[in-house]
């Protein structure tokens, strides 16, 4: 794995680790089940903003380094020349 994907990964642990504790911290503290249950769904909205961002950065580095993937797809590949007779085949 590279540097900066390890950096990446990391990073989103210790946003996982710290929306965890501190969300939990503030549904312990709730005075009704209403305000735990509002907490317990604003830790989960805040996860899924930092993995959706996650994703959004790492698949567009990905494309950037890589192209797109209906090329990647459509690209016959060196190793294996019935694959790309297939996929002729199969496109039309």
């Amino acid at each position: 794995m590279k540097a900066a994907a390890t950096r990446a990964v990391l990073f989103l642990g210790i946003v996982y680790c710290a929306v965890g504790i501190v969300f939990g911290l503030l549904a312990g503290r709730a005075a009704s089940h209403q305000g735990l249950v509002a907490w317990r769904w604003a830790a989960w909205v805040v996860s899924a903003i930092a993995f959706g961002a996650h994703i959004v950065t790492n698949s567009s580095a990905w494309a950037l380094r890589h192209g797109s993937p209906r090329y990647t797809y459509l690209a016959p590949p060196a190793s294996e020349p019935s694959v790309s007779r297939s996929r002729q085949m199969f496109m039309g």
